[in-house]
């Protein structure tokens, strides 16, 4: 008797480089059983970016679908391009769409191919800090064609559902908050002492070490970091700066490193694959964000047992309620937030099975999710 198949899921996101978004998305391919649900990528991009070897080895597909940015024309044929992968690649049993508004032109063409479960997954709060009524008029017409087209609403918090499915999003049943989550195992095992973990990554050892993973946007804050750092080191001369990720802002925010003149104690590493040692190595984390929904590396950073200082326009769902997440105002001012910073760095040690408890009470275990989405995937496929 031949072995049955595994049902096929098309993921579509934008890019698969390093972000919050692709980090829970890998996080539920590697835990998912592959053997009943396997994972194929359709990405706006050409090129081989940070996941791919990874999702090819694991089984899964990656389709390349034409974006032009700025493009009149480049939803269209993304949506022609998208509509031929799910047409001569398939059979799927779901489309889940991670992009925001844009899952506006996606579900309605996985719709068209009869696809039978058609998922919008929110995942922030925001699109930009800059609202205007053209941008206003064109989320609306989006958000109308995602509601109907979408058989499942997805998000990871309250407002990141308000965001994407409108005010009345509480009334309608195929809203689900599932909260982003991480595999616990990756912190299980981290050494407890920060130093061994610093001079295994030859990391500097004096002074408090400050860290922030993110993508190089407006969003990220990075110029504010910046200037939150040299206020710092005015009062602590050895204190550190970590960044990881890349963007488009890295040469811009270089630039303004070298202006302030604090190159020796900010340090730029790139993408990198060890986040939860990175995170283990660190006195604070630190996300100064303009806007943000629920985000991964906060739970990670939790998991990890580092303490955090974060913009008050962070979620408080993001809080896992064991005492290592600080809030401040953006507008407080540099003194203010240095003041807190100083604050943020006496906090006491939590152990480890308190964190642990912590999130799998708050629904941030990888395991749970990836049985729910089993489940909603599987449908009438359910065997």
């Amino acid at each position: 008797m031949s072995k049955e198949k595994p049902i096929r899921i098309l993921q579509v996101i934008h890019r698969m480089r390093p972000g919050g978004i692709q980090s829970l998305v890998m996080n539920m391919y590697r835990s998912i059983d592959r053997e009943r649900v396997q994972f194929d990528f359709a990405v706006r991009s050409t090129q081989e970016e940070h996941h791919d070897q990874e999702i090819e080895s694991l089984g899964g597909r990656i389709f390349h679908l034409p974006w032009k940015k700025a493009n009149p024309i480049s939803p269209f044929i993304y949506k022609k391009a998208l509509g031929k992968v799910l047409r001569e690649r398939g059979p799927f049993a779901a489309v889940h769409s991670h992009v925001g508004f844009y899952s506006g032109f996606v579900l309605p063409t996985a719709k068209k191919q009869n696809i039978p479960i058609r998922i919008a997954h929110s995942h922030n709060t925001s699109s930009t800090d800059r609202y205007s009524i053209v941008l206003g008029g064109w989320e609306k017409l989006m958000r109308n064609s995602i509601m109907g087209s979408a058989t499942h609403l997805l998000a990871c918090n309250e407002l990141s559902a308000e965001w994407l499915f409108g005010h009345q999003w509480q009334d309608d049943g195929r809203v689900k908050i599932v909260h982003n989550a991480i595999n616990l195992a990756d912190y299980e095992t981290l050494p407890t002492d920060r130093y061994i973990v610093r001079e295994r990554l030859k990391f500097p050892q004096k002074g408090p070490l400050l860290g922030h993973i993110g993508r190089y946007d407006a969003q990220k804050n990075h110029r504010f970091l910046i200037e939150i750092t040299a206020s710092l080191l005015q009062q602590i001369p050895e204190a550190h700066l970590l960044l990881i990720g890349e963007g488009n802002l890295l040469p811009e925010i270089k630039a303004f490193v070298q202006e302030k003149r604090i190159q020796n104690n900010v340090h730029f590493l790139g993408v990198r694959s060890d986040i939860p040692y990175i995170l283990r190595s660190l006195d604070l984390f630190i996300l100064p964000s303009l806007y943000e929904g629920l985000p991964v590396v906060l739970i990670e950073a939790q998991a990890a047992g580092t303490p955090c200082l974060v913009s008050d326009v962070v979620s408080t769902e993001a809080d896992i309620n064991v005492g290592l997440i600080e809030y401040e105002n953006l507008n407080a001012g540099l003194n203010q937030w240095v003041k807190t910073i100083k604050k943020v760095l006496a906090t006491p040690e939590v152990p480890w099975t308190k964190r642990k408890q912590a999130l799998q009470r708050e629904r941030h275990d990888i395991q749970s999710i990836t049985s729910e989405l089993k489940k909603l995937y599987a449908g009438k496929h359910e065997r």
